[in-house]
């Protein structure tokens, strides 16, 4: 279940929450929705609740629908102590997948802009939740994180050194999936709210691309690079058989002397995402989802220099 998630069923009914997340739709493609009130300004927040996620739980309890509450963009970075029990990535549905943005780790596969009005969902893990009683949180912004650009969620985000974006892009349709892997040295090897963004699954017909941390399936991975050969697993799946399409981007983001590999399993094939940064191939659903390895290596890692 998604907390804080409401369907409006009266056509006359008052949206008078601020921060409340709605999905709209109108009839059309180029309807005109028009919102009648006073614009928001200053300090708002929205309290969310999150249930017991303990040992053998499994379910999506926890997630809650928030929006920026102004007629400009937010800055998610800038959300400075905002976020009270609550994992501090954004989570956006564009249509057929989730994209995610970490904001400690200032990395993900979403920009860290959300536009005016968009709505995004977000994690609360509240620690004292019990199997009886929820868990709780806060989301708060101020006129601090806010953006007077109409444009905003296009802009470029801060430089990053030891990142890229892997896309999956299918040839039966125009869905696409993307995952971001980032090393970062303030980042650990496990799950890390705030740099690390779950994984959440998007339309049966539209390519799924992951991660693993552990067991725990993501879109956005940071971890730090502390051996000379680091190892990435990759999932994949769809609802249709067909060709599909792994492109690599901002390569260039990483040292030159790091040899990038990507291994298929299935195939038992190894391509250099230097050279050659996107792969093609075919996709049975009985597949095993564990396809693909990304492989990193350094071989001056630990190396010092005289």
């Amino acid at each position: 279940p998604l907390h804080h998630f409401r369907y409006i069923i009266g056509l006359d009914s008052t949206l008078n929450q601020s921060m409340l997340g709605y999905g709209i739709w109108s009839d059309g493609s180029n309807s005109t929705v028009n919102f009648s009130g006073s614009l928001n300004s200053g300090t708002l927040n929205i309290p969310v609740s999150g249930t017991y996620q303990g040992p053998g739980v499994t379910d999506y309890d926890g997630w809650n629908l928030v929006g920026n509450p102004y007629p400009s963009a937010l800055d998610l970075v800038a959300i400075t102590g905002g976020w009270t029990n609550v994992e501090a990535t954004a989570y956006f549905w564009n249509g057929s997948v989730y994209l995610a943005y970490p904001t400690t780790g200032g990395y993900g596969t979403h920009s860290q802009y959300a536009p005016a009005m968009q709505g995004f969902f977000v994690h609360c893990n509240d620690a004292s939740a019990t199997p009886s009683t929820p868990g709780s949180g806060t989301v708060t912004v101020n006129n601090a994180a806010r953006l007077h650009n109409s444009i905003a969620f296009l802009k470029s985000t801060a430089t990053i050194t030891n990142g890229m974006i892997i896309t999956a892009s299918s040839y039966a349709n125009n869905y696409t999936d993307k995952i971001s892997v980032h090393f970062n040295p303030d980042a650990t090897s496990g799950y890390d709210p705030g740099y690390d963004a779950y994984k959440l699954w998007g339309l049966n017909e539209a390519p799924q691309l992951y991660t693993r941390i552990g067991n725990t399936n993501v879109t956005c991975n940071s971890l730090p690079f502390d051996k000379t050969n680091m190892v990435v697993p990759i999932g994949f799946s769809c609802g249709l058989n067909g060709q599909y399409t792994l492109k690599a981007d901002s390569i260039g983001t990483f040292a030159s002397n790091i040899a990038i590999t990507l291994e298929d399993l299935k195939l038992s094939t190894t391509q250099d995402l230097r050279l050659y940064p996107s792969y093609t191939f075919t996709y049975d659903t009985p597949d095993n989802p564990n396809r693909f390895v990304l492989h990193f290596d350094n071989p001056s890692f630990g190396v010092e220099k005289i």
